[in-house]
Order: structure tokens, then C-alpha cells, then sequence
């Protein structure tokens, strides 16, 4: 059957169509002429009477039917109007300076973690003074120096990267003790 090959011709199966006849005088003589040819109207006319009868009660849901069929396969694309260019304008310049919020409280997060850090440093190096301070059996001038060793590193953790790297340069060239 030729509908099983055409799915999308099904609900035209056994449905009147107006212009037949006018189609049959227009491209009847297209057809194969000779031993065997038979004539357009006479095939049709032959598989309507062996299929069931139409009944004209229905027609108007086939219209609808094929109306729905049509609309489903012409779906187009609308142009963007301005208002939504100006709206997907809207919600970019947004999600940017969300992004930008975002990415600046990441980098001042990351800077206190750093900094809290060196906070635990610092405190643990004071921590180390006042031990050096109550320890018995060390005379001033070793105390002065073991302290300024701590300072040191306590004014190294509360530098900038930058700072830090200069201050290392200046130790190892011998500027700083």
C-alpha cells in the first residue's frame, strides 16, 4: 500500500477531494496508453468501491486534522524584535557583573584566608617570644637576638607577595641579618 510508505498521507485515505475530476482532464493523458492502460477514473473509482465508504459527516475533522498536520511542520523561526535584543542585552550585562561580584568576594576571601594564615603565624611567633622571654639560663644580648630573629619572621608573614620576595633577595645578598 502506498500509504504505509507515505505515514503522512494516511488521513487523506478514503477522503473526498474536489478537484479530481478537473486533475483526471489535466494530466489523464499523461498516462500509459495501449494494451493493458487503463484510465485514471476508472482506478479510483475501482479502490473507492472496494475500501469503505466516506462519510461527508467527518470531512470537517480531517480538515482540521491536516490543517494541524501543516501548521506542525511549518514552524518558523520569528526575527528577534527589540525588545527581546534589549532584554538578552539585559540579563548578559547582569549575569557580567554578577560574574565580577562573584570573582571580586572569591579573590577577597582568598586574600583573608592568606591573611589568616599569617594571623596564626604572627600569634605563634608571639607565642615563641614570650618563651624566650621567661626562659632562665639566657643572658639580654642572646634574648635581643633570638627576638629579632622572630621578628623577622613575623614582619615576613605580614608582607605582600612582592614584599616578600624583595625581603628574601635582600637576606640571601646580605643587606638584612
Amino acid at each position: 500500500m502506498h500509504d504505509m510508505s507515505h505515514k503522512g498521507v494516511v488521513c487523506f485515505r478514503d477522503k473526498p477531494f474536489p478537484q479530481f475530476d478537473n486533475l483526471c482532464k489535466i494530466f489523464g493523458n499523461d498516462r500509459a496508453t495501449g494494451h493493458g492502460a487503463t484510465d485514471l477514473r476508472e482506478d479510483v473509482i475501482e479502490e473507492t468501491q472496494r475500501s469503505s465508504p466516506v462519510d461527508v459527516e467527518g470531512l470537517e475533522n480531517i480538515v482540521e486534522e491536516t490543517q494541524q498536520i501543516a501548521r506542525g511542520n511549518s514552524k518558523r523561526k520569528r526575527p528577534p524584535t527589540d525588545d527581546t535584543e534589549s532584554s538578552y542585552k539585559e540579563v548578559a550585562k547582569e549575569m557580567k557583573d554578577t560574574f565580577k561580584e562573584v570573582g571580586e568576594k572569591l579573590n577577597e576571601t582568598i586574600y583573608n584566608i592568606g591573611r589568616q594564615e599569617n594571623k596564626e603565624a604572627c600569634d605563634m611567633i608571639d607565642k615563641v617570644i614570650e618563651y624566650i622571654q621567661r626562659m632562665p639560663n639566657i643572658n639580654v644580648k642572646q634574648r635581643i637576638k633570638v627576638t629579632c630573629l622572630t621578628n623577622h619572621a613575623r614582619t615576613f608573614f605580614m608582607m605582600t607577595e612582592e614584599e616578600k620576595i624583595c625581603y628574601m633577595e635582600m637576606i640571601a645578598g646580605g643587606s638584612i641579618s
